[in-house]
C-alpha cells in the first residue's frame, strides 16, 4: 500500500529552500535532485551548504 501512495507523490516539488527550512527550525533537511541532477553535483552541494551556513 505504501508503494502505491508514493507513486502519487512523485514528482515532488521543493517545499522550502534550505534557508527557509532553517528559519523554520528544521532539524533535518533532505536534498536529492538539486544535487544528483546538477551538471556539477559538488558545486551544487557546496552552494546549498553555503546557503544553509548563511541562513
Amino acid at each position: 500500500m505504501i508503494e502505491t501512495c508514493i507513486s502519487y507523490i512523485i514528482p515532488q516539488k521543493r517545499v522550502m529552500t534550505p534557508r527557509e527550512a532553517i528559519a523554520a527550525s528544521a532539524d533535518y533537511i533532505v536534498v536529492g535532485r538539486p544535487i544528483t541532477r546538477a551538471a556539477h553535483p559538488a558545486a551544487a552541494a557546496e552552494a546549498i551548504v553555503s546557503e544553509m551556513t548563511n541562513a
